[in-house]
């Protein structure tokens, strides 16, 4: 034997030892890895499972949320409003089991509060609270009283209405929790007044504040909405494989980790055949200032279902055992082998370098080793081994669409040398070679030896820059009928719809599917001649466009005009017409539009001659009044009347709403108060008989809030009554505020009866200053948000206290504009100033 034979079976020999050693330490180490693998899958599950269960709860904490919204804004909400919101949030889906409504009741409210609410829940309606046998009995006397007052759905949840939630003490903790922050909070768990099982649940509650307002009066604590999730259901909900037998194979505890005690377990059963893997993963719970602690621990069958296949360690010693073979086989042959690929190697060399795709090889250190013909007319004829980092640079490779050079270590060929196959990456080439640039399409794959190591990478790009182009102009043109403003449809030449945009769906009614394959004729509204027809297809026939205003009918039966422009599209080979293509622009709300502006202005013009057109002149006074509308009409109205009995009557008003309607509003009202002025001098009978004739005319989201004052010009006294209205100032003439006028009285033509209280008594002293102003002054919001306010409009009437009335209302407007600061007024903005010069003579 000789000696290269002996070498050639030694290392055959060795190699048989070292590949069962190598597979056996290859499977354990695939075994390790498998473990680690299935945990980290486990707690990815388990972490999932956390976050849907939070989910869940923000969910139903929103919903709870706006319920406390709906509350806080009405004084008395009626089973029906409360069922109708809790009805439309809980359908928008989460674990929340029921939304309820549970008032604060004093015990002296008690008695008025069950009558009250057996109205509509029933005879047997009485606030109850849970004994500890869980039987349901007449609560005890206790300072405050939280029953459940409504709750949807009813229907398995009757038991729970009464109930008052501060008679538990885990409830009881939740609900001062949540009056203390001012914030939603969880209770603990606890049984349902109205679950018959062991199920546990625990409860969502939000505070709800009514009151305060333009007095500022503190909020008070009205009760709290509240919401009830069950935690199996929770659990459930958020399970992530519902069904999946991955997840039934998995033990789940909840566990509070305050208390220590175990809320849930579920899972299945275990045993001998299906025991408790040592492994656990714990995620923490968060919920609303609660923290549980989600455990779990997979079972042997989840074990066994989520181990992988041994394939891996089978694969590698099958490959050591061909490795082998192959030395063998290698080493018996190789003369011939290197010979073999010599020859083909010289072939693919020669077939590189025929292909039209640019070729480029590189070896492990990035050196080229082949570059074909193709590849040089795009990269130049310069030399090709540069330092990789400079391929971008001296190559002119580019990001496609920017002027940045595409990052050295991200290009295809460097990725292939890395080991990486590289899908189709678009590559922008624009060099000395190419100097208008070219668009290229470049994969890449790893080169390995026979052995599988790599050895180098090699790329093929080919020249899109034809196709590209293409491509982008189509794209555009798409793009800008897909998204123009105006309706474009295409028909052929016959008439038949082929295509329609988006707003030709929009304007018409009719979607895509239901206008191909009909004509325009589903457009006509019967309003157009024969003519007018007659003449557009003659027009368009003849290979001319046809422009026009045309009146159309929409899917609603809508009617709207149209400015329609219809060019016919040839064939550039044939020059045959096959298509038309129309351009439709809905002119409808520019005709509206200006008809609305030349009413608008009509009836701004109206309107202003029915504002005082000169202060009265009252010796001893100075009066004066403006208004500057946030539209041509104007919803604020002041006026002055002289009275039968020699008073002036001082108005300031403000209509709900804006525009014509408002401004209409505006006109009855001052029509109505300045007749009944003349014949109807009492302050109270005057006001009633105006809320009276009001309300007749009034629709139901109408209203008028006002500040009447009477001022009797001998002695200086106001009569006034403000129903409504934003508070009015007296300042004396330092600038403190003498007195204020805060409303008394609900506003005018809201309610049949009028609840009015008539101010106290005020005397226009020497150097007094009467000032009125409508709420778009205090409501006017800067870029911030912030309000302008009435502390701001007190500051700027203290500063020019000592000038004329005019100067005075001038000023408000204009600090008003200033703290706009560009924002566009989103209310009517009114001021009525009447200043004492001289001390009433009568009074003296």
């Amino acid at each position: 034997m000789s000696k290269a034979n002996k070498r050639l079976v030694a290392g055959a020999i060795i190699a048989a030892l070292l590949g069962p050693l190598a597979g056996l330490a290859t499977q354990r180490a695939l075994r390790r890895a498998d473990d680690r693998r299935d945990l980290d899958r486990l707690g990815r599950k388990v972490s999932e499972r956390v976050q849907a269960l939070e989910a869940e709860v923000a969910d139903g904490r929103r919903s709870v949320v706006a319920a406390a919204a709906l509350l806080s804004t009405s004084e008395a909400t009626t089973s029906s409003e409360f069922t109708r919101f809790a009805v439309e949030l809980m359908a928008r889906g989460s674990a929340l089991q029921a939304l309820s409504w549970a008032p604060l009741v004093p015990p002296g409210e008690r008695e008025r509060h069950e009558a009250e609410a057996r109205r509509d829940a029933g005879p047997g309606y009485t606030i109850t609270e849970r004994t500890a046998s869980g039987t349901l009995v007449p609560a005890a006397v206790r300072d405050h009283y939280f029953p459940v007052r409504f709750i949807e759905p009813l229907a398995g949840n009757e038991a729970a209405v009464g109930f008052d939630l501060g008679s538990d003490p885990v409830r009881l903790r939740m609900l001062s929790r949540a009056a203390e922050t001012g914030q939603p909070a969880i209770s603990g768990l606890v049984r349902l007044v109205q679950e018959t099982g062991s199920s546990k649940s625990f409860l969502l509650a939000v505070p709800v504040y009514r009151g305060g307002g333009d007095d500022g009066g503190a909020r008070q604590l009205a009760g709290f909405a509240t919401g009830v999730f069950r935690v199996e259901d929770l659990i459930s909900a958020s399970s992530s494989d519902k069904g999946n037998g991955a997840e039934q194979d998995i033990v789940v505890e909840l566990v509070d980790d305050a208390s220590g005690s175990r809320l849930l377990s579920a899972g299945p059963p275990t045993g001998r055949s299906n025991r408790v893997a040592s492994a656990v993963v714990r995620r923490d719970v968060h919920l609303d200032g609660t923290t549980l602690t989600l455990i779990a621990r997979p079972t042997a069958s989840y074990l066994s279902r989520m181990a992988g296949s041994r394939a891996g360690a089978i694969g590698f010693g099958v490959f050591l055992a061909c490795e082998l073979l192959l030395a063998l086989a290698l080493t018996a042959h190789r003369w011939r082998f290197e010979k073999t690929r010599r020859e083909q190697a010289e072939f693919a060399r020669s077939v590189i370098h025929s292909v039209s795709e640019g070729v480029m090889v590189a070896d492990a250190n990035g050196q080229m080793t082949i570059v074909n013909e193709a590849a040089r007319r795009m990269l130049g004829r310069g030399p090709m081994n540069v330092p990789r980092a400079e391929w971008a640079k001296v190559f002119g490779l580019f990001v496609p669409g920017t002027d940045q050079p595409f990052p050295a270590d991200q290009l295809p060929l460097p990725r292939a040398i890395r080991g990486e196959d590289v899908p189709e990456t678009e590559v922008f080439v624009r060099n000395a070679q190419v100097p208008d640039g070219a668009w290229t399409s470049v994969t890449g794959s790893p080169l390995k030896d026979v052995h599988g190591q790599l050895v180098g990478g090699v790329v093929v790009f080919r020249d899109v820059t034809h196709q590209k182009r293409t491509q982008e102009l189509s794209q555009r043109l798409s793009n800008a009928v897909e998204q123009a403003a105006d309706s474009v449809f295409i028909t052929d030449r016959t008439g038949v719809i082929e295509y329609v945009n988006p707003a030709f769906e929009a304007t018409t009614g009719y979607s895509r599917a239901e206008a191909i394959g009909r004509t325009p004729k589903l457009l006509k509204s019967g309003l157009q001649s024969p003519a007018y027809y007659a003449t557009l297809w003659a027009t368009i026939a003849g290979g001319e466009p046809f422009k026009g205003t045309v009146i159309n009918c929409k899917k609603s039966g809508e009617h709207f005009y149209a400015e329609q422009t219809i060019t016919p599209i040839r064939d550039l080979s044939t020059g045959e017409i096959t298509h038309f293509v129309s351009v439709m622009r809905d002119m409808t709300e520019r005709i509206k539009l200006q008809e609305s502006e030349i009413e608008m202005r009509l009836g701004g013009a109206v309107q202003r001659r029915l504002f005082p057109q000169q202060p009265p002149t009252i010796p001893g006074y100075d009066i004066a009044g403006t208004s500057a509308p946030t539209s041509a009409t104007c919803g604020d109205y002041y006026d002055f009347i002289p009275l039968p009995d020699g008073r002036l009557a001082v108005c300031i008003a403000d209509v709900s709403g804006h525009g014509v309607s408002a401004a209409l509003i505006m006109t009855a009202a001052r029509a109505y108060l300045r007749s009944l002025a003349t014949t109807m001098t009492p302050l109270d009978r005057l006001a009633g008989e105006l809320n009276r004739l009001l309300l007749a005319d009034l629709e139901d989201h109408y209203f008028v809030t006002m500040i009447l004052v009477l001022l009797d010009g001998a002695s200086g006294a106001l009569t006034w009554a403000n129903f409504g209205h934003p508070t009015g100032y007296v300042f004396d003439r330092s600038g403190a505020v003498k007195a204020e006028l805060k409303s008394g009285c609900t506003p005018l033509g809201l309610f049949p009866n009028l609840k009015c209280t008539q101010g106290p008594a005020i005397t226009l002293d020497s150097g007094d200053t009467l000032v009125l102003l409508t709420d778009g002054i205090l409501e006017a919001a800067s870029t911030s948000g912030e309000e302008f306010g009435a502390t701001a409009v007190l500051d700027v009437v203290r500063s020019v206290i000592d000038r004329p009335a005019r100067e005075i209302a001038d000023r408000v407007i204009a600090a008003t504009h200033s703290f706009l600061d560009g924002q566009p007024q989103e209310d009517d903005l009114t001021v009525v100033v009447c200043k004492s010069t001289k001390p009433p003579s009568a009074t003296l």
